[in-house]
């Protein structure tokens, strides 16, 4: 018996009819895909663009300025003495009175930072480990509301701002509290 002979086929250099398919439906897929990615890039760079624009106009034209602490009064008692300057009353809606710093009790501002800012020492007006905490656990337990508020944000909401619960006045907090670190001086912040 004689061999059998099969011609054989040279694929070299010739597609396959379905590979070319395949090559076609992959670049239709990766196209799609670089729109959506461009699409989305889109739209979050005209949301940042707008969300700055709009900080801008209802945050930062609006700040008060800092370099009014300085003259800043607080409502005191009114002390009415008799001749002999003797106290016999004290008029007041709050009964406050001027401290220096130096003469605040070392324990006292200890108290007060245990209680209210326990990383004042640590962070520059900004806590930003209470801020994570804080909306973690307000998102994990949204009817046990916490806030982050440093003592110096608190400062700054009682004295230059008012007590409403909106963005804006939460953005103007911050950012005066920023500066109001920058000028804060060394005889607080040791």
């Amino acid at each position: 018996m004689e061999p059998i002979n099969i011609p054989r086929v040279s694929t070299v250099g010739k597609p396959y009819k379905h590979s070319m398919h395949k090559s076609t439906q992959g670049t239709k897929k990766r196209k799609i895909w670089k729109w959506i990615f461009i699409s989305l890039l889109a739209f979050f760079l005209i949301g940042c663009t707008w969300a700055m624009i709009w900080i801008n106009r209802n945050v930062y034209q609006k700040l008060p300025d800092l370099s009014e602490l300085k003259n800043i009064s607080f409502s005191q008692s009114t002390i009415i003495t008799d001749r002999n300057g003797v106290e016999l009353y004290r008029l007041f809606d709050e009964n406050r009175e001027y401290v220096p710093y130096e003469k605040i009790n070392k324990h006292m501002i200890d108290g007060i930072v245990a209680v209210e800012d326990q990383r004042y020492w640590e962070h520059n007006g900004l806590d930003t480990v209470g801020i994570f905490r804080a909306a973690i656990n307000n998102v994990l337990h949204p009817g046990k509301l916490q806030g982050a508020s440093t003592i110096p944000q608190q400062f700054i909401k009682n004295l230059l701002l008012s007590s409403e619960k909106k963005i804006e006045r939460k953005l103007k907090e911050m950012i005066l509290t920023k500066r109001l670190d920058a000028v804060i001086t060394d005889e607080i912040k040791k």
